[in-house]
């Protein structure tokens, strides 16, 4: 949260209109939450749909470790599904679904400027941002729903 919190403050300076919306539990206490940064910690997941209708792009800010390589969070999917699109950071399992799906962009480093310029990107091409958001929702409904992976693991046990 650190690094979007950074990448974010970086992406005001040139952006005066844009908010920044953190929803969790786990948020830092110490976050400096600066100006038109939004934190919401009690949020539960069936308020969730709505806010991710209301975002323009979802991040995923993870910071490169052997445990986040291997995870895809459950936040990956819900903004597939709500066709918005991610800016993640070069984690490898994230990354290679990103790409795959044809859904957002990686920001190739842990650096706050490359966040935020990734970030920008999508600000400055709405259609790109909506192409690839799209992209995700329909990878979502053909692939990725909670039905589609439980009929890959009842496949995988009977093999």
């Amino acid at each position: 949260v650190e690094l979007l919190v950074e990448a974010y403050n970086l992406l005001k300076k040139k952006r005066k209109d844009i908010v920044l919306r953190l929803v969790g539990s786990n948020m830092p206490l110490n976050l400096d939450k600066g100006s038109h940064i939004i934190v919401e910690t009690n949020k539960y997941y069936s308020e969730i749909p709505k806010i991710y209708s209301e975002a323009y792009l979802c991040v995923i800010p993870h910071i490169k470790n052997p445990y986040m390589d291997a995870a895809l969070p459950i936040k990956l999917f819900d903004a597939m599904a709500s066709a918005r699109p991610v800016v993640a950071t070069d984690c490898y399992e994230t990354n290679k679904l990103v790409n795959h799906e044809k859904c957002g962009i990686i920001a190739k480093s842990n650096d706050a400027q490359i966040l935020a310029e990734s970030i920008d990107y999508l600000i400055q091409n709405p259609t790109i941002a909506q192409e690839l958001g799209q992209s995700g929702r329909q990878s979502v409904e053909e692939r990725h729903s909670w039905s589609h992976r439980a009929q890959t693991i009842k496949d995988n046990m009977s093999s």
